[in-house]
């Protein structure tokens, strides 16, 4: 079966977006789980909290989507798997560097430091712990490939992980249920099952989602976007609600392994799907595409940067736009030279089959 002719720009608008809901999402952590939930201060930041926490399973759409749209060779999703494996080495030598300035800077111990450079290779940031996620994708894909052509089959699949992702744990989190607890807790499959979940969701939705004719498009564009903005509100104002009830954030409404979370997600997909544009990826968002993975490894360093210069409170909205803009004006300018790009920022996934 082809694949929908304007597919390239919408997944590169969705890449685009992902890219500045994870960075908002990290620039906001210590706003929101810290803030005082009483104020409006929290509110405005809870609410974009909201969006940022939906950029994670929208970048595993995205990847989903473009890997499995063609069949992969074992050979080929090892070399992809290689490459990216390449590029988190590359980045994680930069953040050594700025590792072992910042040790040897504190105690002038040179062993010290080389230390600190050592254990930020081998272990890494931990806000790029989706690398490593995304390797273990990529390695299933050529597994996960022939399923997902069949429609019955691909749909089978996602109920699987559904249930494994959204159910198993709300089961486990309730109490009193004995035996059948402790089995549960012994099996907690939910963390590695989110990934594949959202994975094999984009996929589907990109592929078997049908989108209407052009004369009913409109329309049907208007309320997608009606229920989007309506669920949003909603799901915003019950984890204002809950958490100010409870006395700490929880964030219960929109987590991504939530049947909430997950639906908004689905939303937020479709309806850019729905309203892609008539040029087939050229432009701009192809371009801010290309750079999204050196946004996605520059972030946390100019996070932790920024940490002295702003308050953990709403002005972190404006830190995270601030961090965005930085990284993605260095990433264009990396992008502009073949050797730089090469190095930097060529992932082995382009989301356009």
């Amino acid at each position: 079966m082809s694949m929908d002719k304007n597919r390239e720009t919408w997944i590169d608008c969705l890449k685009v977006v992902s890219a500045f809901l994870i960075v908002m999402q990290h620039s906001l952590t210590s706003a929101w789980m810290n803030g005082d939930i009483m104020s409006g201060g929290w509110v405005t930041v809870n609410a974009m909290m909201t969006l940022a926490k939906e950029g994670v399973p929208l970048f595993f759409m995205c990847s989903g989507y473009g890997m499995l749209s063609k069949a992969r060779s074992t050979k080929g999703c090892l070399k992809a798997a290689g490459r990216l494996l390449w590029l988190y080495a590359i980045w994680m030598c930069l953040f050594g560097i700025y590792a072992f300035a910042g040790s040897f800077a504190i105690d002038h111990s040179f062993m010290h430091a080389v230390a600190a450079f050592v254990k930020t290779l081998l272990f890494g940031h931990y806000h790029v712990w989706f690398i490593f996620a995304l390797i273990g994708l990529y390695l299933l894909t050529p597994l996960l490939y022939p399923v997902m052509q069949d429609k019955k089959s691909a749909r089978y699949m996602i109920i699987l992980a559904f249930i494994a992702t959204m159910i198993i744990p709300v089961i486990m989190g309730m109490s009193g249920i004995g035996r059948f607890e402790y089995t549960l807790l012994s099996f907690d499959i939910s963390a590695l099952c989110g990934d594949i979940f959202y994975y094999l969701c984009g996929f589907y939705l990109g592929r078997y989602l049908t989108i209407p004719e052009e004369e009913k498009r409109g329309k049907a564009a208007g309320i997608l976007i009606f229920i989007t903005v309506l669920f949003y509100a909603a799901i915003n104002v019950l984890t204002v609600i809950y958490d100010r009830a409870a006395g700490g954030v929880s964030g219960i409404f929109f987590d991504d392994k939530r049947i909430p979370g997950c639906f908004f997600v689905c939303l937020i997909f479709v309806l850019f799907k729905l309203l892609s544009p008539a040029e087939d990826g050229k432009g701009i968002w192809r371009t801010c595409a290309g750079v999204g993975f050196a946004v996605y490894m520059m972030h946390p360093f100019f996070i932790e940067i920024g940490l002295g210069f702003f308050k953990a409170d709403a002005t972190d909205i404006i830190k995270g736009i601030v961090i965005y803009m930085l990284c993605l004006v260095i990433g264009l300018i990396l992008y502009r030279f073949s050797a730089t790009r090469k190095i930097f920022m060529t992932a082995p996934w382009s989301g356009r089959g």
